[in-house]
C-alpha cells in the first residue's frame, strides 16, 4: 500500500469451491470486512490515506457484487466532526483535520440509507453521508470516554443489537506491554438508549462474533453489468462540470483534464528497522504513476474520457499552461464497460444529484451532454511528452500541495516509461 508498504487487499469473488476467483475492487490501500446488505449490494471498509482530506484510515463504501457502481457512503465529509473526537486512544486519537484514527469498521446494514459502524467513539448509525447518530452519545456529551469497548454488532431488530462488550483496561492501552486482557461478554445493546444488558459472560475467555440462529431474509441477487464479463477492456468517465467544485482556481483557469495511472510497487522499501535487521515499513511514499493522456474540457467544464478498465486512476484539472489547479485526492477504478459519472470535482457538500439519464445498462448524472453530442468520448491516448514515470500522490508525513506534485512529475521523474 501507499502508506507503510504493507500488502494491499482488494475485493474478490469466487465460487463456493474456491474456483474462478475474480478481483472486483482495485486500490493501493486495503479493502476489508465485506458483507452483503439487505438490498444485495456489498458493504465494506477501505483504507484511504492520502492528503489531509482522506486521512480517515477506513471509510465506508458500497458496490454491486460485480464491482460496478462503487461509491463512498460515509467518512470524508465528516472530517470536522471527527477531528474533535478523542476516542480514548491517547496520542493515537484524532489529530486536527487529519482525524488520524477514524477507524470505521465492522459495517452492517441497519435501515434504508442508514448503516451501523464501530468507531473509536463507540457504535454509530450513519444517516447518509453527512450525519450520524452515536448510540452511546451520553458519554460524548459529558466530555468523557465510554468506559466500555463495544464490538462485533449483529442486528436483532431496529432497536436491539447483539454485541460483544467489556470494560476498557486503560493500563493496557497506555503501557508498553499489556497487563490484563479486556473481558468481552455478550450483551444486548438498546439502540434508543444505549444501555447494555448482559446475556452471557465467561470471565476466562473473550466472547465475540455471536450470531443468533434464526431465519433471516435472503438478500436479492443483483445483476452483473452486461459488459462486466465480456471482452471490453475500457471504461468511460465523465463529469457534468468540473466547475462545480470547492477549488477556487478550477472555474477560472481549468482548461484540460489529465488522466494518471497508478502503478503499485511490488516490493517494500526499508526506511528504518523495528528490531535488528527486521524490515519495518516504507513511510508514506506514494505510488509510481504515469500520465495516460490529456484531453480538453468542454466550455461548460464537462468531459467524457475512455480509460483502461481495472486500473488505478486519478484525475487532474490543468490550466492552459498545464499547471495543476484541481487534483483528485483518491485513487479510483472502473470495471470493463462501466460508465461512471459525477456532478463535479470536489463539489460543495450536499450538492443535489441531477435526475438520472438512461444510458445503456446504467444511469448517469450528465445533463449537459456537449461532448457526447459530438460523437464518442475522446480517447486518453498518450501524447508522448508526458510519458514519465514518477512518484504520484506522495505525502511523506505532510501536506502535498499541487505544485509539489507537479515538481515530482516534471523535475523528479524517475525515467521514461514504456508506451502501452
Amino acid at each position: 500500500d501507499e502508506y507503510h508498504g504493507y500488502l494491499s487487499t482488494g475485493l474478490a469473488t469466487m465460487h463456493p469451491d474456491g474456483s474462478d476467483i475474480q478481483v472486483i475492487g482495485f486500490n493501493v490501500g486495503r479493502d476489508a470486512e465485506p458483507t452483503v446488505a439487505d438490498d444485495g449490494a456489498l458493504l465494506f471498509t477501505r483504507l484511504e490515506l492520502f492528503y489531509s482530506r482522506m486521512k480517515t484510515e477506513f471509510n465506508l463504501l458500497r458496490a454491486f457484487p460485480d464491482g460496478t457502481r462503487m461509491e463512498t457512503l460515509y467518512g470524508p465529509e465528516r472530517r470536522e466532526l471527527w477531528s474533535g473526537i478523542h476516542g480514548g486512544y491517547g496520542n493515537w486519537g484524532t489529530s486536527g483535520d487529519r482525524h488520524r484514527q477514524l477507524r470505521l469498521v465492522q459495517p452492517r446494514a441497519h435501515l434504508p440509507n442508514q448503516h451501523l459502524l464501530i468507531t473509536p467513539a463507540g457504535p454509530i448509525i450513519t444517516k447518509g453521508r453527512h450525519a450520524e447518530r452515536f448510540i452511546r452519545e451520553s458519554f460524548l456529551r459529558s466530555g468523557g470516554n465510554d468506559p466500555w469497548v463495544i464490538t462485533t454488532p449483529h442486528k436483532i431488530d431496529e432497536n436491539t443489537l447483539l454485541v460483544a462488550a467489556g470494560k476498557k483496561n486503560h493500563e493496557m492501552v497506555r503501557d508498553e506491554f499489556p497487563r490484563d486482557p479486556v473481558d468481552l461478554g455478550l450483551y444486548y445493546l438498546d439502540v434508543p438508549t444505549g444501555e447494555l444488558t448482559l446475556l452471557y459472560n465467561d470471565p476466562d475467555v473473550a466472547a465475540f462474533e455471536a450470531r443468533p440462529l434464526h431465519p433471516r431474509k435472503v438478500p436479492p441477487v443483483l445483476p452483473d453489468s452486461p459488459q462486466s464479463h465480456g471482452s471490453r477492456f475500457t471504461s468511460t468517465l465523465y463529469a457534468n462540470s468540473v466547475f462545480a467544485t470547492q477549488q477556487q482556481h478550477v472555474p477560472k483557469r481549468g482548461r484540460l483534464l489529465r488522466v494518471i495511472e497508478g502503478q503499485p510497487q511490488v516490493a517494500r522499501h526499508i526506511t528504518h528497522n523495528s528490531s535488528g535487521d527486521e524490515e519495518a515499513w516504507k513511510n508514506h511514499g506514494g505510488t509510481f504513476a504515469r500520465v495516460l493522456g490529456t484531453v480538453p474540457l468542454a466550455s461548460d467544464g464537462s468531459f467524457a474520457v475512455e480509460v483502461p478498465a481495472d486500473r488505478l486512476l486519478h484525475l487532474q484539472v490543468l490550466d492552459g499552461d498545464r499547471n495543476v489547479v484541481g487534483n483528485q485526492t483518491v485513487w479510483m477504478h472502473a470495471r470493463p464497460g462501466e460508465v461512471k459519472g459525477c456532478v463535479g470535482c470536489h463539489e460543495p457538500p450536499q450538492t443535489a444529484a441531477l435526475p438520472p439519464v438512461s444510458q445503456g445498462s446504467g444511469s448517469t448524472f450528465v445533463r449537459n451532454r456537449s461532448i457526447f453530442d459530438h460523437g464518442p468520448p475522446p480517447s486518453t491516448l498518450p501524447d508522448g511528452s508526458e510519458q514519465l514515470r514518477y512518484r504520484a500522490k506522495m505525502w511523506f508525513k505532510g501536506y502535498a500541495p499541487d505544485e509539489r506534485e507537479e515538481r515530482q512529475r516534471t523535475v523528479q521523474a524517475i525515467n521514461w516509461f514504456g508506451r502501452p
